[in-house]
Order: structure tokens, then sequence, then C-alpha cells
């Protein structure tokens, strides 16, 4: 091979592997972005995941379309789930707030007869919603949050149907998800 096209081979991989770590880069940067809650949550969301959000934000895709819309309309009567994936996505404080509404009124009535059944569906989902929910809460609702995930857990400890194994693994993960996200609070 003669000289001349030996440096040409090298220009190209050069200027090639320059641009493969260019790409590399904005690729990356891309794939890590920061939750406009300004919150990380600790249970099922990524920097990824938000990334993905935020395109879909940006692109009024329909799925994003249909959880504000779900959100906003108070579709489906639930514990707020609509409400705080909007909040997690957005970073809207009114999403926080009409998510803590619907706990608020659901769990109220949970509180004296939340049984075995009430833990397992929704221990564990209680907790997540707090991990998402919490800079969009104030100090009051946060901490009545935690008193009520904390009785729901002094319940699990106290042994429900635990030859039951829908039952332990429910129970199960409601403790780790509280261990993950309320530490030692």
């Amino acid at each position: 091979m003669n000289l001349d096209i030996k440096r040409r081979v090298i220009r190209y991989a050069v200027v090639v592997a320059w641009t493969v770590s260019l790409l590399e880069t904005a690729a990356l940067a891309q794939t890590i972005c920061v939750s406009p809650t300004g919150h990380a949550p600790k249970l099922l969301w990524t920097p990824q995941q938000q990334c993905i959000w935020n395109r879909m934000r940006d692109e009024h895709h329909p799925l994003f379309q249909i959880i504000i819309a779900n959100a906003n309309g108070h579709r489906w009567v639930d514990l707020g789930r609509w409400e705080a994936l909007a909040y997690q996505i957005t970073g809207d404080q009114k999403y926080a707030q009409a998510a803590f509404a619907n706990l608020d009124s659901a769990l109220d009535h949970f509180t004296s007869d939340f049984d075995a059944n009430n833990i397992r569906e929704y221990g564990t989902e209680l907790v997540i919603l707090w991990d998402w929910l919490l800079p969009g809460l104030t100090g009051t609702q946060s901490n009545q949050m935690l008193a009520w995930m904390k009785m729901i857990s002094e319940k699990t400890l106290k042994g429900q149907r635990f030859g039951d194994s829908d039952q332990i693994t429910g129970a199960y993960f409601q403790l780790a998800a509280m261990d993950q996200v309320a530490g030692t609070r």
C-alpha cells in the first residue's frame, strides 16, 4: 500500500473515531434527564425513562395525552395514580396536590379496615406514590402519608396470612419498598 493511501485511511479513521465519540457523548447526554420535580425517585423511575417521557411530552405523543387527560379528568377514581404519573412527568404541582387529594379520601377509609388484601393490593403502590409525590407534598401531607405507610407496615409485620403465597409476596415487596424509600424516617 502506498504512503498516500495509508495517510488517507488514517485521517478517515481519526475523523470517524472523533465523530463516533461526539455522537456517543450526545447520546449519553440525552439518556440522562433530571426529573422536573427535582427529586430522583428510588422506585420504578430512571433518568432514561424521564428522557423518554420528555420526548413524548414534547411530541404530544398519544400516551402522554391520555395520561394528562386522565389526570385532569379524575378518571377511574383511584388512589391518584394518573395524577402522580402526570406530576412525575411534568413537575406540575397541581397534579401532586390532586393525587394527594385522591389518596387522602381513599386512605381515610382504609385506616380502620386496612386488611391483608388491602396490604397486598395497595401497600407497595402507596410507597411508590409517596416516592414520586414527595417533592410536591407539604410537610404535613408527607407526614400523613408516612404515618399511613407505617400503620400498614405494622399490620404487615403482625403476620396476616403468611401461609398464602400471594399475601407473603405482596407483604415482602411492601416492606422492601418502604425500607428503600422511607429508610429510618
